[in-house]
Formats: structure tokens, C-alpha cells, sequence
């Protein structure tokens, strides 16, 4: 069998850790990493994130109803590494 080419938005493999960015109506956001996602569907284009219900990220996307992913591999390094209940804000 010869090699077979697959659209770009048929599927995430090898699978990326992604970044889930999430928020609510008064403002507040939240970034994390995620790992574990893929393809759902091609038509429409459709992905699966799974995220721990004790994240606060899972909370904000409940309540907002919205989250954008983001395949930046340098950003995924620079957001990655921080969780937001350790930054203190002023």
C-alpha cells in the first residue's frame, strides 16, 4: 500500500498538548495545557478536550459555554508551567 494523505483537518496526530484558553462575562481567564484531545468529527470540524471537573478552567468553560484552543508550541511552552491558583495577582 502507498502512502495515504490525509486533510490537515481530519485528524491531530501525533496528538499536541494544546492550550485551552477559557473565561467568564466579569472578566476573569484562564490558560492551561491540555493533553489530551483529538479529533471528534470532520464535517463540521469538531475536537474533544478532556479536563479534571477540579480545574478552574472546566468551571469558566461550564459557565461560559466557550473555549478556544490554541496549537502555538511556543506559547504552550511559555503558559505550561504555572498554574493560576500559584500567581498572585495585585
Amino acid at each position: 500500500m502507498g502512502k495515504v494523505e490525509y486533510a490537515l483537518k481530519t485528524l491531530l496526530y501525533p496528538v499536541p498538548v494544546l492550550l485551552v484558553s477559557s473565561g467568564t462575562e466579569d472578566g476573569r481567564s484562564s490558560i492551561m495545557t491540555a493533553g489530551w484531545t483529538g479529533a471528534v468529527c470532520t464535517d463540521p470540524p469538531m475536537v474533544e478536550v478532556s479536563i479534571r471537573p477540579s480545574r478552574a478552567s472546566c468551571r469558566m468553560i461550564r459557565d461560559f459555554g466557550a473555549f478556544v484552543l490554541n496549537l502555538n508550541a511556543e506559547a504552550v511552552g511559555r503558559y505550561g508551567f504555572t498554574a493560576g491558583k500559584d500567581i498572585r495577582t495585585h
